[in-house]
């Protein structure tokens, strides 16, 4: 069979395929998204700036990692209702780098130090990888009982063969998550649709024939890592429309300096960090319903219209669920300032760091946005 493609058709699909001088696609890439000092306020600015000026780590990285390890240890306690739909401190990033010298891994570090607290009963911690749902799920589950078949005389009865898991929070920190990706793609595989539940409710109970699992109000929270060029290859366009991409908050690192010997936080500075912290987080998880002020409440009604409208393309169906996502991160900065009312000066921390994912997005998609077509083809 001959295929007969018109000039005008030629010149675009090979306007789509070109290639510069240096062998990389011709993208009209937006500018790398820059982190506004309104996301990272008072005790907590003070820490990204120590974790970063003296080694390569990206700050908007290092904060993402923060804000998802500390509403993760927060639990399911201090919450938010939006109608009536209640909304906990629960949070998934994906860490993208624009290449193997980003230094993904190392935002991390200075993290994992600062949660180092004495006498704190932390969440469970698993470097993943996330393979199926059900493994999730069995991570943070309900109690499992089992039908013991009675004899005449006795109907029978449930018996437990398994506690299951009293404290449900959960830190999963991918560094591999094109694994990730590609586990999700196979038929048949639930981690997809278990993780945008899990995001949604913390509640789920897939339906299968045997080993029954289910998990209540689990609070999982994700860091994962990827490179610009794996995430292309491994998120396909079902997951970017689904819902599964617009749960997770993406977050561009780049290596804005280089740092020949990086140097850890100053020891005096680490502990009083970490004292700031324990307190924090004692007074965080104490706290239940948490409301917004009046004020607070006029400055959401000024910028409704603008983050709730309906965005097209790709770009829009990775943020389109903006709303939801400010409202957690407003909860999650309320909490950092010890507070159990979010007040205008939260939603501005929540609208700074939510404008750099954004950005983010624009940045690490505009290859796919961009070549839409030629994505489809080579798909």
């Amino acid at each position: 069979m001959t295929i007969h493609i018109r000039h005008d058709e030629e010149k675009i699909i090979s306007s789509l395929f070109s290639h510069n001088s240096h062998g990389e696609d011709e993208i009209n890439l937006p500018s790398k998204p820059s982190l506004s000092p309104d996301a990272i306020p008072g005790e907590l600015g003070d820490f990204i700036h120590s974790a970063t000026c003296n080694s390569e780590a990206n700050p908007a990285a290092v904060l993402a990692t923060f804000l998802v390890r500390f509403s993760t240890e927060i639990g399911n306690g201090p919450h938010i209702y939006v109608g009536d739909e209640p909304h906990f401190a629960r949070l998934y990033v994906a860490i993208v780098g624009t290449s193997s010298k980003a230094r993904k891994g190392t935002s991390m570090a200075s993290v994992r130090s600062l949660f180092e607290l004495k006498d704190c009963t932390h969440c469970q911690i698993t470097p993943g990888p996330l393979s199926t749902g059900e493994g999730l799920i069995y991570s943070v589950r309900d109690p499992i009982n089992k039908w013991i078949p009675g004899d005449l005389a006795d109907e029978g009865r449930f018996e437990m063969i398994d506690p299951g898991i009293e404290d449900k929070r959960i830190f999963v920190i991918e560094e591999e998550f094109a694994a990730s990706l590609a586990n999700a793609q196979k038929k048949q595989n639930t981690l997809s649709p278990i993780l945008r539940l899990l995001w949604d409710s913390g509640s789920c109970s897939p339906i299968t024939k045997t080993n029954k699992i289910s998990t209540t109000n689990a609070h999982v929270g994700i860091v994962s890592h990827i490179t610009t060029t794996e995430l292309h290859s491994r998120l396909g366009n079902t997951d970017i429309h689904n819902g599964f991409a617009n749960r997770f908050i993406w977050i561009l690192s780049y290596r804005n300096k280089k740092v020949s010997f990086p140097r850890s936080i100053p020891e005096d500075d680490m502990n009083r960090y970490k004292q700031w912290l324990f307190e924090t987080l004692k007074i965080a998880q104490s706290k239940q319903k948490i409301e917004f002020s009046e004020d607070a409440i006029q400055l959401w009604d000024e910028i409704y219209e603008q983050i709730s409208d309906e965005k097209p393309g790709i770009i829009g169906s990775i943020c389109n669920r903006a709303e939801a996502q400010l409202i957690r991160l407003s909860l999650i900065y309320a909490l950092i300032d010890r507070k159990s009312i979010i007040e205008p000066n939260h939603i501005k921390s929540a609208l700074a760091f939510w404008k750099y994912a954004e950005e983010s997005v624009k940045y690490i998609f505009a290859y796919k946005s961009q070549n839409s077509l030629s994505n489809r083809i080579m798909d």
